[in-house]
């Protein structure tokens, strides 16, 4: 029988030893594959040898293998070396398998080491930037973390402030409910001790509490409005109701009604109400004085001469005639002169239609000296009135004045400001004190009332 094909495992040439040269490799693949030849061409002739020696193809590059039948080309004769070299015996296909195999595994090795090599660097990239990622990733968290602690934080302080507020106003609160509770028993206590003491009273401190009142009354009389007559009628009026009282020991409190009576009288006495009047009387009064016209050679409204014989009596002689004539005529003269004094500052001229604002000015100065007149206030009175007098010689005619409204305007000023508005009033309190320390002790001496009621046994 014909032998078996060998397996392509077992005709596998090994690995090439890499101390051999080039050329010592390529004859053996050389021999290789003349010996897979005839393996091949001895099987269909079953078992026939062959006598013919293989054919040597032509020399090929490094590296590279015979494929199909291009394996079996006809090999040109050679001669010399080469032909010798050709008949040297052939070595063991078991070295050459073992050298192929060898040279085989150190590619594959180095393959791998450079795959392993590759693969870990990718994975070292890979790692780094997961890490990379994952730190960025853990840097955004704690980003989130932190921002959503910061909003704890002041949703929790905002949360203390609040419940802080409220504990305050809650303090706050019950303080005051405190207070208007104590306020309301002290308040229910006055209460019932009035109506205890009610119940005891007579008519005798109803006429105490009487004269009490009107103690109070002149006392606050003097003090705010400064009604030095009222007072001394409400302390009269208190001593009378003492006197129909007939208690001996309310003689102490009569004498200091009485010591105040005589204080009261004895200040001076000062008729606010009069001479506020008497102010109000001039203000009314402005609009009648004659304003200095502010032109010199200013037309003056002469009257005409039917008139002025009319007025004048028919029984008059030519004599006083002329002496009017010649005064009528000396006042029109003395309307173009003015006589203008160096030393003192000169004054604007005010235009024609500025006597509104002159009489305004004028009553505005009054209305000051009322007020300081209520008030008591002595120096700016008198520097009121002094001012409106001023204004008045500055801005009024006084000389030339026919019918003196603005003498006698001015005389009336010169009278309000002697008067002296500031009064000097007396204390009248020591007698109120007095009262109220009777009465205080008129309700100790006296028997308390029973909780029923009843008086006690």
């Amino acid at each position: 029988m014909a032998d078996k094909v060998p397996d392509k495992t077992e005709t596998e040439p090994p690995a090439a030893d890499p101390t051999k040269s080039a050329k010592e490799r390529l004859e053996e693949e050389r021999a290789e594959r003349d010996e897979s030849a005839s393996l091949a061409s001895a099987a269909p002739e079953q078992e026939e040898p062959t006598s013919e020696e293989p054919k040597s193809d032509p020399p090929q590059s490094e590296g590279a293998e015979p494929t199909g039948s291009n394996s079996k080309r006809p090999n040109p004769k050679r001669s010399g070396p080469e032909a010798q070299k050709s008949e040297l015996p052939k070595p063991a296909p078991a070295g050459k398998r073992t050298g192929r195999g060898l040279w085989l595994f150190a590619v594959l090795t180095v393959l791998l080491l450079a795959a392993l090599a590759g693969a870990g660097y990718w994975g070292w990239l890979w790692v780094e930037q997961e890490r990379d990622k994952m730190t960025a990733e853990l840097a955004q968290l704690a980003g989130q973390m932190q921002q959503q602690q910061t909003r704890l934080q002041a949703l929790l302080t905002g949360a203390q402030e609040e419940i802080q507020s409220q504990q305050h106003n809650q303090q706050q609160q019950s303080a005051t409910l405190e207070r208007a509770l104590t306020t309301m028993q002290q308040r229910l206590e006055s209460h019932n001790k009035r109506l205890l003491s009610l119940s005891s009273t007579d008519r005798d401190d109803w006429r105490l509490a009487e004269a009490e009142y009107l103690l109070q009354l002149a006392n606050q009389r003097l003090l705010i409005e400064n009604d030095s007559r009222n007072a001394e009628q409400l302390l009269a009026a208190a001593d009378t109701i003492l006197l129909e009282l007939q208690d001996v020991d309310l003689f102490v409190v009569r004498e200091g009604i009485n010591r105040d009576l005589t204080a009261l009288k004895l200040a001076p006495k000062v008729d606010r109400e009069g001479i506020y009047l008497r102010l109000a009387a001039l203000a009314g009064q402005v609009q009648n004085l004659a304003v200095i016209p502010p032109n010199p050679f200013a037309e003056r409204a002469v009257p005409a001469v039917a008139e002025e014989s009319a007025a004048m009596p028919a029984d008059s002689n030519w004599l006083q005639a002329v002496k009017r004539n010649f005064v009528d005529a000396f006042d029109k003269f003395s309307d173009y002169i003015r006589v203008t004094h160096h030393r003192e500052p000169l004054r604007p001229i005010l235009p024609p239609d500025s006597q509104s604002y002159l009489q305004q000015n004028l009553r505005f100065m009054l209305e000051r000296a009322q007020l300081a007149l209520m008030r008591q206030e002595q120096a700016i009175y008198t520097g009121s009135i002094q001012q409106a007098r001023d204004w008045l010689r500055t801005h009024y005619r006084l000389a030339s004045d026919r019918d003196g409204v603005a003498v006698q305007f001015d005389n009336e000023l010169a009278q309000l400001q002697q008067v002296q508005v500031a009064q000097a009033l007396p204390d009248i309190s020591q007698s109120l004190e007095q009262l109220q320390a009777y009465i205080e002790k008129l309700h100790k001496l006296a028997p308390a009332p029973s909780p029923t009621g009843e008086g006690s046994e």
